[in-house]
């Protein structure tokens, strides 16, 4: 473990977008991290209120923070994705992780993980998470052996960029980016090219980060995103690895992304059978889905189209 001072172990990446409300609640948990050698990078992504000011004002109260925080802007709204890679071309931090308005760390977080990294040589360390929903705060776990892309689940808590410390140069040697303009997805894109490498990785069975997830997506914009992500991704690994080892990721992604045409009360059958129809056929080979639900979607495939939508008003919520 590097044992000079100053030497910039983490670069915590923020990004927000009229945040006044949210941001100062982060700020202050990355302010305060018992870890000294920490560069922390906020991306103004466009705000027109005072999350700005509320940075500023805040990092007053915490000098020995100041030299090592940079705050950069963008004239109007780029997006997430945008903004992530931006601020990993600025990082200087051996190990990255980031943060979204609203989220908090443990105080300890960013020490606890990057000793654990350091002492292992690790490329990811990969901590638990809390997922706060309205009316619940849900511990998000993980499992023991190394991750298996072909073999995870697509959500949030497999995917999430904020509970993993990864080093900088896996990114910036592999070109791993973020896509602009594709915001809903980004952290799945990050991370599944990543974990492609079959990098090293140290779990920690400590829940580190506390996540707010009551904010929402507006629907239209989250369905066009994670079908665009999944036709970028698809090409991405094509290129990458022309034996098709991935396949089976990319087949349980592609479930996922059309899945959208069966969320809320108005189920889209048709455009759902024709969103990835080389899916139609596979679905019960997809092994990241339970085996009653490949059966119930396996029926929506051959069931007559107004059996198939009663069906999904039944049971798919």
């Amino acid at each position: 473990m590097p044992d000079d001072y100053g030497h910039i172990k983490v670069t915590v990446i923020v990004a927000f977008h009229n945040a006044e409300l949210t941001i100062g609640t982060t700020a202050r948990s990355i302010f305060e991290q018992t870890l000294t050698e920490l560069e922390i990078i906020f991306v103004n992504d466009g705000s027109l209120d005072r999350s700005f000011d509320i940075i500023n004002d805040m990092l007053v109260h915490y000098p020995e923070r100041i030299d090592n925080t940079s705050i950069l802007f963008y004239t109007f709204s780029r997006g997430t994705a945008a903004a992530y890679d931006t601020a990993l071309a600025h990082a200087s931090g051996d190990y990255v992780i980031t943060a979204s308005p609203g989220d908090f760390f443990e105080a300890n977080a960013l020490k606890h993980m990057s000793e654990r990294a350091y002492s292992t040589d690790a490329d990811i360390a990969w901590s638990e998470h809390f997922a706060g929903y309205p009316g619940r705060n849900k511990r998000i776990r993980i499992g023991k052996g190394a991750p298996e892309l072909n073999l995870m689940r697509i959500d949030y808590g497999s995917f999430t960029l904020h509970n993993k410390l990864i080093r900088r140069r896996l990114l910036t040697d592999n070109r791993i980016a973020a896509t602009k303009g594709v915001n809903s997805w980004k952290d799945i894109c990050v991370v599944s090219k990543l974990l492609s490498l079959s990098p090293t990785v140290t779990f920690i069975h400590t829940p580190l980060y506390h996540c707010n997830r009551s904010t929402a997506y507006t629907s239209e914009y989250e369905s066009r995103d994670h079908l665009t992500t999944t036709l970028l991704l698809e090409q991405w690994f094509v290129k990458q690895y022309p034996d098709n080892r991935y396949q089976p990721f990319l087949n349980n992604l592609k479930f996922v992304a059309k899945s959208c045409f069966l969320r809320g009360k108005d189920k889209d059958i048709k455009q759902w059978k024709a969103t990835f129809p080389e899916l139609n056929s596979r679905i019960m080979r997809l092994n990241a889905i339970s085996l009653h639900r490949r059966w119930l979607y396996s029926a929506l495939i051959w069931l007559p189209e107004w059996m198939a939508q009663q069906l999904a008003r039944i049971f798919i919520r």
